[in-house]
């Protein structure tokens, strides 16, 4: 209960653990390179996906800042248009909330790789 709390009122940096897809996301997004999660069959080549990574409840790029759900003072700019992509090709934007920020670095073939993602209600 107390962990739920502090990061409901808390927009500092905390951290997560475990229930992110972050396997699935790296094994969509480098086609070309091979994932395995933590503990999993032992396979020489690919690259070992940690489930951790630290969450946030706003985002600053440049000068504005980015709110969330969990960031009550700044959820006024935490609504987004999502991209959705289809099966054919097409895309379908949806008004929808980020309810959290997470970074991820992962270690790549050419060293440790720094990820910034937005988790969308």
């Amino acid at each position: 209960m107390y962990r739920f709390l502090f990061n409901t009122y808390n927009i500092q940096e905390s951290v997560i653990t475990g229930s992110e897809r972050l396997f699935e996301y790296y094994t969509v997004a480098y086609e070309n390179l091979s994932f395995r999660k933590p503990f999993a069959n032992n396979l020489d080549d690919s690259i070992i996906v940690l489930n951790r990574a630290n969450q946030y409840g706003r985002c600053k790029i440049g000068s504005e800042i980015f709110g969330s759900d969990m960031s009550s003072r700044h959820v006024k700019s935490s609504f987004v248009l999502a991209q959705f992509v289809n099966q054919d090709g097409s895309i379908d934007l949806y008004p929808k909330q980020v309810q959290y920020f997470i970074s991820h670095s992962i270690n790549l073939l050419n060293g440790f790789i720094e990820h910034k993602l937005a988790y969308i209600k």
